[in-house]
C-alpha cells in the first residue's frame, strides 16, 4: 500500500487537514525516543498514535507484528504510569490498515492477535476512528 511509514504519514496527515482535524507530526530527533509520530486533537479528544508500515502483513492474518522499539516501549509504558489513555497504533499492510490500542497491559507487544485488533481498507477509515 504505502513503500514507507513516510509515504503512510504523509498521506494520512494530508488527509487529516483536508478534514480539517487538528494534528501534530512529531519529530523524535528532537523531543526523545519512543516519543509517537502523530499528536491528534478533536473537539477536545485527544490521541497519540504511532505509525507503522509493513506491506508484507495482510488484513487477514491472525497475529500481527507489530514490531516496537525499545524507546516506544518505554514511553508508552511511562505514558500510561501517569494514567493516561493508551496510544493508538496504525499499521499500513499490503491491503489496507490495522489498529492496535492496549486495554489489558501497560506496554505494547509485538505479536498481537487479530481479534485484538480492527482492520480497515480504507484511509478515509481513519477519520471515522478519530472522529469516534
Amino acid at each position: 500500500m504505502y513503500r514507507t511509514e513516510a509515504g503512510f504519514s504523509k498521506a494520512l496527515c494530508n488527509l487529516l487537514s483536508r478534514e480539517g482535524i487538528f494534528h501534530q507530526r512529531i519529530e523524535t530527533g528532537s523531543t526523545g525516543r519512543g516519543v509517537p509520530d502523530l499528536y491528534v486533537l478533536y473537539k477536545g479528544a485527544e490521541t497519540w498514535i504511532e505509525l507503522k508500515n509493513d506491506w508484507r502483513q495482510h488484513l487477514n492474518q491472525t497475529y500481527f507484528n507489530f514490531k516496537f522499539r525499545k524507546g516506544q516501549k518505554a514511553w508508552h509504558l511511562n505514558y500510561w504510569n501517569h494514567g493516561i489513555k493508551p496510544v493508538t497504533t496504525i499499521m499500513a499492510v499490503a491491503n489496507g490498515f490495522v489498529f492496535y490500542e492496549v486495554k489489558n497491559a501497560r506496554t505494547p507487544v509485538s505479536a498481537v492477535p487479530g481479534h485484538l485488533t480492527r482492520r480497515y481498507t480504507d484511509l478515509k477509515d481513519i477519520i471515522s476512528f478519530i472522529k469516534d
